[in-house]
């Protein structure tokens, strides 16, 4: 079975790695994790939303994996879309054995009300 789930969400303008609004994260069934679709907004038409890294981790990995996504800046007339950072991959996850979710705005300007959700599309 193929399922996607929230994984953790994000409101802030951090320029370093800080944990996401639910890290950590525990799958609904082992299995693997195949995806990650990171979906990046602004709440107002003063956010500046430029780059975006999330990272996630677990202890039966050797190393973290990432999904990023680039803003269109400043959220004013016209806002063009962000496009979702998708990520593929092959990670065994377990139910119980936790998975930590982490992002960081990656810009030379400062963030503003950046927004953003992480969901991972699972095989079980």
């Amino acid at each position: 079975m193929i399922y996607s789930d929230e994984i953790a969400t994000y409101i802030g303008a951090g320029k370093t790695f800080t944990a996401m609004t639910g890290s950590p994260y525990s799958p609904k069934l082992s299995g693997r994790l195949i995806q990650l679709k990171l979906v990046v907004y602004g709440s107002s038409v003063a956010a500046l939303v430029e780059g975006l890294v999330a990272k996630v981790e677990s202890s039966k990995w050797g190393v973290p994996i990432h999904v990023a996504t680039a803003g269109a800046g400043l959220r004013t007339a016209p806002a063009f879309p962000i496009p979702v950072g998708i990520q593929n991959c092959d990670a065994p996850v377990t139910t119980g054995v936790q998975i930590t979710a982490e992002i960081k705005n990656v810009t030379a300007d400062t963030p503003v009300t950046v927004e953003a959700t992480l969901i991972g599309v699972f095989e079980g």
